[in-house]
């Protein structure tokens, strides 16, 4: 996923998670585990960055949904540089992280 920061003082970035278990049902896979903790970290020292629905909800149908929210506190000043955003999950004590899951430009 990329994103072009811009000028913008925020850009929001959705994704579904799931396990590998595509016959699980319609949505091709079984959510995360819930109360599994997610985290994203940004290799630009300009930008903050959130995750929603961490830990993941106890109950869920498919796949989880989750939002990273990427902000720049300095817009309208567009970014001097770009970089990565590594979106990691924590289930039963294994940390499973996916590195540059998300390129921002400027």
């Amino acid at each position: 996923m990329t994103v072009v920061m811009g000028t913008s003082d925020r850009k929001m970035v959705e994704f579904c998670a799931r396990d590998a278990n595509t016959g699980a049902d319609a949505n091709g896979g079984n959510p995360i585990a819930s109360g599994s903790a997610l985290e994203a970290k940004a290799t630009i020292s300009t930008v903050t960055v959130a995750i929603d629905n961490s830990p993941t909800p106890a109950v869920s149908n498919g796949p989880t949904r989750h939002v990273v929210t990427i902000v720049n506190p300095a817009a309208p000043t567009a970014l001097t540089a770009g970089g990565t955003v590594d979106v990691s999950f924590t289930m039963g004590g294994t940390k499973f992280t996916i590195l540059n899951a998300i390129t921002v430009n400027p």
